[in-house]
């Protein structure tokens, strides 16, 4: 494998600062890296590690929406045998999917599992899902059940607050309040939602701590760019993934390239003055340049780190050693098959701890194979704790935290202690 042609295409846009030149750069590098075997080998990899995840949970959704459908048709019995008109069902915790939409919530049921009505995903719109929307509607039948007194009906779905607290807190969305309680019942429809919700909270994270997440990036914009460039832009999912090398795409990434390529049709609009626009002046909604640069040097790191010598049998591939690397926008460090260290992990992660280490690996001392590459340069404490804006007493902790992990996680690096801090990366 010809390492020296990958770095040169790279090296010939990853500094331009012309968001249009920078967006050429990028797909002619793709190009050539589904262009040789070799490298198309590992790119796909790791679309299909990602693609095995969203296939765990699309069959996870698939059982909830059973369960939750089974629910819907016990409590239709139940509105027959007491002569409840359903015409006349509230909305409790439901609300109108659309401004114009004046059905009920009975129709809206229907309306959803016709597919008239559409639960939008991909974008902002990662985590919604159809059993999500149709939980919260027979939650609505229920509890219009309920209300009118007939709770023993009911009993198979009802729970006590504390369980009703504990199922709901597993399926509430980062950073928000969950539902504790339930004044019109506390009702559970199905066991599986909350292990559907885990799994895409678990896809959420590693999108951004895992390697696959950076190859998902270029991926779409290598689909939104060759659909601008073939006149293609109104293409299905299904109509792209019939396109050579197209298969990989998955249900989440139409909205992603349809967002991806409307940015670059922007871009491109005024055909004579692109050229005016700077990395720091051309504002997109979803292209952004600092997204596609970041993920762009952790996927040419990966290439890169490969052996010179990429061994092919079939679909197996024959890893030679990889070296350390830090994604210091994301904060997330990477080292071969070692798992990732995220330092945003938990709801509020650990800024300190991330500006310590980017000061550290920024100065580092890099040795490969016994020889020095990079000389690096100790940092003294007090003026660590300055640039972090933490009280000096504080940062020999820290730096025992930031040892500590790097040990445990098996990371080819350790901090030295001598005249300050350094961190050395051997491998």
């Amino acid at each position: 494998m010809k390492n020296e042609d990958l770095e040169r295409i790279y090296k010939s846009f990853i500094d331009d600062q012309r968001p249009f030149e920078f967006f050429k750069g990028v797909a002619e590098y793709l190009d050539y890296i589904f262009g040789v075997p070799s490298l198309r080998v590992i790119f796909t990899k790791q679309l299909e590690k990602r693609n095995a995840e969203y296939e765990q949970g699309q069959k996870l959704e698939k059982l909830a929406i059973t369960e939750i459908r089974n629910a819907k048709h016990k409590i239709e019995k139940i509105f027959k045998k007491r002569k409840v008109d359903t015409k006349t069902l509230k909305r409790f915790e439901t609300h109108s999917p659309l401004d114009d939409y004046n059905f009920g919530i009975m129709q809206e049921w229907e309306d959803y599992n016709s597919g008239k009505l559409k639960v939008i995903r991909g974008g902002h719109f990662r985590c919604n899902r159809l059993s999500d929307d149709i939980n919260d509607l027979v939650g609505d039948m229920a509890s219009n059940l309920y209300s009118l007194g007939y709770k023993k009906d009911l009993k198979e779905f009802l729970v006590s607050d504390e369980e009703y607290k504990k199922y709901y807190r597993r399926i509430a969305p980062p950073n928000t309040i969950s539902r504790t309680s339930n004044p019109h019942g506390n009702f559970i429809f199905s066991q599986t939602l909350p292990a559907r919700w885990e799994i895409e909270h678990l896809i959420e994270t590693e999108r951004y701590t895992e390697p696959w997440g950076a190859f998902e990036k270029l991926y779409q914009f290598w689909r939104a760019h060759k659909n601008i460039r073939e006149n293609n832009i109104n293409a299905s999912l299904e109509e792209m993934k019939k396109v050579k090398d197209s298969q990989y795409l998955i249900e989440i990434d139409k909205v992603d390239v349809r967002f991806m390529q409307i940015d670059f049709q922007n871009l491109l609009g005024d055909q004579s003055s692109w050229y005016k626009y700077s990395i720091s002046t051309w504002k997109p909604n979803h292209l952004k340049v600092d997204q596609i640069k970041s993920a762009t040097k952790t996927v040419h790191n990966i290439l890169m780190c490969v052996s010179e010598e990429v061994v092919i049998s079939g679909e197996k591939l024959i890893k030679g050693s990889i070296k350390m690397d830090f994604d210091s926008q994301n904060g997330v460090i990477r080292c071969g098959e070692i798992k990732p260290y995220s330092f945003h992990r938990g709801l509020k992660g650990n800024k300190p701890l991330l500006q310590l280490f980017r000061k550290l690996w920024d100065e580092r001392r890099h040795i490969l194979k016994g020889r020095e590459r990079k000389k690096g340069e100790s940092f003294p404490l007090e003026a660590l704790a300055s640039q972090i804006n933490v009280e000096s007493v504080t940062v020999p902790d820290k730096l025992k935290s930031i040892s500590r992990m790097l040990k445990t996680r098996k990371f080819p690096a350790r901090i030295e202690r001598k005249n300050g801090a350094l961190l050395i990366v051997e491998e």
